[in-house]
């Protein structure tokens, strides 16, 4: 591990934070342990923050104060699915309509006019009888 490996997960390794892994944990103590440059860098942010954060833990909380956050949050995620929703309302309403008058468009459409004499021709054989010609058709799926 290298020093700009170290100072970055040195962010990430406080004392009541936990977003670091065992071994990540492990190269950084080591890391520390044989770089004094960011040992001293590490103590120096320790000094600083360990008091401001003991000051701000010693802050007693309003009653209530988390259940009205959670609300809020709740609040708030479900007017950002209401806005999403009515920004992709109308594009997916318009996709549907779309569909549906393709679909109807090509529903409409005359059947495909084959020349039956020049599709019989085409197949190379003798004419035969009305039912040997009817089943070469339905053989071709006509």
């Amino acid at each position: 591990m290298d020093c700009r490996d170290a100072r970055l997960l040195l962010h990430f390794a406080r004392p009541l934070a936990q977003e670091m892994g065992e071994d990540e944990a492990d190269n950084l103590a080591n890391h520390l342990g044989q770089c004094p440059a960011c040992e001293t860098f590490d103590r120096e942010e320790r000094r600083l923050d360990d008091p401001i954060g003991q000051a701000m833990r010693a802050v007693p909380l309003p009653p209530g104060l988390r259940d009205r956050l959670l609300d809020k949050l709740a609040r708030e995620r479900d007017s950002w699915y209401r806005r999403r929703l009515f920004k992709i309302g109308p594009a997916v309403a318009a996709a549907i309509a779309l569909m549906l008058f393709a679909g109807n468009y090509y529903l409409r459409l005359p059947p495909p006019d084959v020349d039956l004499a020049a599709l019989y021709t085409r197949a190379n054989f003798s004419l035969g009888s009305p039912a040997e010609v009817e089943q070469w058709f339905r053989q071709q799926g006509i």
